[in-house]
Protein backbone atom coordinates (compact mmCIF):
# COMPACT_ATOMS: atom_id res chain seq x y z
CA UNK A 1 0.00 0.00 0.00
CA UNK A 2 1.34 3.71 -1.12
CA UNK A 3 -0.06 6.60 0.34
CA UNK A 4 -0.83 9.62 -1.67
CA UNK A 5 0.83 13.04 -1.48
CA UNK A 6 -2.07 14.86 -0.54
CA UNK A 7 -2.70 13.05 2.57
CA UNK A 8 -2.99 10.00 4.59
CA UNK A 9 -5.65 7.75 2.48
CA UNK A 10 -3.94 4.86 0.93
CA UNK A 11 -3.57 4.44 -2.72
CA UNK A 12 -4.24 0.64 -3.58
CA UNK A 13 -2.13 -0.93 -6.25
CA UNK A 14 -3.97 -2.38 -9.08
CA UNK A 15 -5.14 -5.79 -9.30
CA UNK A 16 -3.05 -7.58 -11.11
CA UNK A 17 -3.02 -11.22 -11.91
CA UNK A 18 -0.49 -12.45 -9.73
CA UNK A 19 -3.48 -12.23 -7.01
CA UNK A 20 -5.59 -14.97 -8.77
CA UNK A 21 -3.96 -18.24 -8.50
CA UNK A 22 -5.14 -21.81 -9.59
CA UNK A 23 -5.95 -23.89 -6.81
CA UNK A 24 -3.76 -26.70 -5.33
CA UNK A 25 -4.32 -29.69 -6.62
CA UNK A 26 -5.98 -30.95 -3.17
CA UNK A 27 -8.07 -28.50 -3.90
CA UNK A 28 -9.22 -28.59 -7.36
CA UNK A 29 -12.38 -30.56 -6.46
CA UNK A 30 -13.69 -27.42 -4.56
CA UNK A 31 -15.60 -26.14 -7.45
CA UNK A 32 -18.48 -28.60 -8.62
CA UNK A 33 -19.82 -28.88 -12.24
CA UNK A 34 -16.65 -28.65 -13.93
CA UNK A 35 -16.13 -25.66 -12.52
CA UNK A 36 -12.69 -24.01 -12.38
CA UNK A 37 -11.07 -23.08 -9.07
CA UNK A 38 -9.07 -20.64 -8.26
CA UNK A 39 -7.03 -18.64 -5.22
CA UNK A 40 -7.15 -14.94 -4.31
CA UNK A 41 -4.70 -13.93 -1.91
CA UNK A 42 -6.03 -11.33 0.32
CA UNK A 43 -4.67 -9.86 3.64
CA UNK A 44 -6.25 -11.82 5.65
CA UNK A 45 -5.11 -14.79 3.97
CA UNK A 46 -5.52 -16.77 1.05
CA UNK A 47 -10.14 -17.87 -0.78
CA UNK A 48 -11.19 -20.18 -2.62
CA UNK A 49 -13.23 -19.14 -5.66
CA UNK A 50 -14.68 -20.94 -8.84
CA UNK A 51 -15.34 -19.40 -12.19
CA UNK A 52 -18.91 -21.83 -13.16
CA UNK A 53 -19.26 -23.41 -16.48
CA UNK A 54 -22.34 -21.89 -18.42
CA UNK A 55 -25.22 -23.47 -16.84
CA UNK A 56 -24.29 -23.26 -13.11
CA UNK A 57 -23.74 -20.53 -10.81
CA UNK A 58 -22.98 -20.40 -6.71
CA UNK A 59 -20.10 -20.28 -4.92
CA UNK A 60 -19.21 -23.69 -5.86
CA UNK A 61 -21.16 -24.19 -8.91
CA UNK A 62 -23.47 -26.30 -7.10
CA UNK A 63 -26.76 -24.34 -8.72
CA UNK A 64 -28.02 -25.54 -12.24
CA UNK A 65 -29.39 -22.40 -13.85
CA UNK A 66 -31.71 -23.00 -17.07
CA UNK A 67 -31.03 -21.28 -20.13
CA UNK A 68 -33.76 -18.42 -20.76
CA UNK A 69 -34.36 -19.79 -24.21
CA UNK A 70 -35.58 -22.69 -22.37
CA UNK A 71 -38.08 -21.31 -20.47
CA UNK A 72 -41.67 -20.96 -22.41
CA UNK A 73 -42.39 -17.27 -23.03
CA UNK A 74 -46.09 -17.30 -23.58
CA UNK A 75 -47.81 -18.41 -20.36
CA UNK A 76 -51.18 -19.38 -22.51
CA UNK A 77 -48.65 -22.10 -23.39
CA UNK A 78 -48.05 -23.33 -19.96
CA UNK A 79 -51.92 -23.09 -18.98
CA UNK A 80 -52.65 -25.45 -21.93
CA UNK A 81 -49.61 -28.05 -20.90
CA UNK A 82 -51.06 -27.65 -16.93
CA UNK A 83 -54.64 -28.73 -17.89
CA UNK A 84 -53.94 -31.50 -20.53
CA UNK A 85 -51.44 -33.01 -17.84
CA UNK A 86 -53.99 -32.20 -14.63
CA UNK A 87 -56.68 -34.48 -16.92
CA UNK A 88 -54.43 -37.63 -16.83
Amino acid sequence: IKYSRRGTSPTLPPLKSEHFKPCQEKDLAYCLNDGECFVIETLSGPHKHCRCKEGFQGIRCDQFLPKTDSILSDPSELTFMFHIQKRY
